[in-house]
């Protein structure tokens, strides 16, 4: 199935190293978790400062990050809210979601948001479920990197889900601004960055994307082979032995909170 082989070739991706290095990977993700959050006061207020943080960086992450920082000044903050909203929430091949290219509106994307929870359990962090979103929102897994020892797991989550980060790039530079003066995705870029953080996709994932591009997310199948339960060996990986104390995501940690 698609699911099995991209699951498959994320746990042998996810030994990989950042091949830009650890240090510049955060900084990329901070800020990218934060501009792909909605946008609002805050992105106004820091904005010298996340110029100041990515004045180091590499310019193929450097140059796309700045430039959705050019773009606020461009349109101003609520034409931008509204591009926002448009974009995420009403297109849904843009959905910022990772399970949702491989499992669609189904029961197994359900287990596959388990999988996530016990992921930001072993970081020591409760995914807040009143913060409105899912713990799979690209920018959650992002900021997750911040947290003391959540480097190594949202490492292992986006290199499990690469095909999902590159399904949503390829959207975001398809589709098409509503607001004057925009050609093309302010967020394109920004994902664009995270994935210039990441391994180049290999042979056999790109034979996953091909075919879920030509099929789109999978729909409900009534009667599944298989029974999906919390006990699904591929939950195995992400259940830790010793949980630490664990922490709070959401209200207490925004999303994007640079760290």
């Amino acid at each position: 199935m698609i699911l099995d082989a991209l699951l498959t070739k994320g746990r042998r991706a996810s030994r990989n190293q950042p091949p830009h290095g650890v240090d510049t990977t955060r900084v990329v993700w901070a800020v990218a978790s934060a501009f792909l959050d909605h946008p609002d006061d805050r992105l106004l207020e820091g904005s010298s400062s996340y110029r100041s943080a990515l004045a180091q960086l590499p310019p193929e992450m450097r140059d796309p990050l700045i430039g959705y920082l050019d773009v606020l000044d461009q349109v101003g903050l609520a034409p931008l809210q509204r591009e926002f909203v448009d974009t995420f929430d009403l297109t849904r091949r843009c959905a910022p979601y990772l399970t949702y290219a491989t499992c669609g509106d189904t029961r197994r994307r359900g287990v596959e948001l388990v999988r996530f929870k016990q992921a930001f359990r072993e970081a020591g962090v409760e995914f807040d479920e009143t913060s409105g979103e899912l713990p799979d929102h690209v920018a959650a897994v992002l900021q997750l990197a911040a947290v003391p020892g959540g480097f190594e797991i949202a490492w292992r989550l986006l290199c499990q889900y690469r095909v999902s980060l590159e399904l949503l790039f390829r959207a975001l530079n398809q589709h098409r601004p509503s607001t004057p003066g925009l050609t093309t995705s302010p967020w394109a870029g920004v994902v664009g960055a995270v994935r210039a953080t990441m391994p180049a996709l290999a042979g056999s994932d790109e034979e996953v994307l091909l075919r879920l591009v030509e099929q789109g997310p999978p729909g409900e199948t009534v009667g599944l082979d298989e029974e999906l339960s919390p006990y699904d060996p591929r939950l195995i990986d992400y259940h830790s032995q010793t949980t630490p104390a664990p922490t709070f995501l959401g209200a207490d940690i925004p999303v994007g909170e640079l760290r």
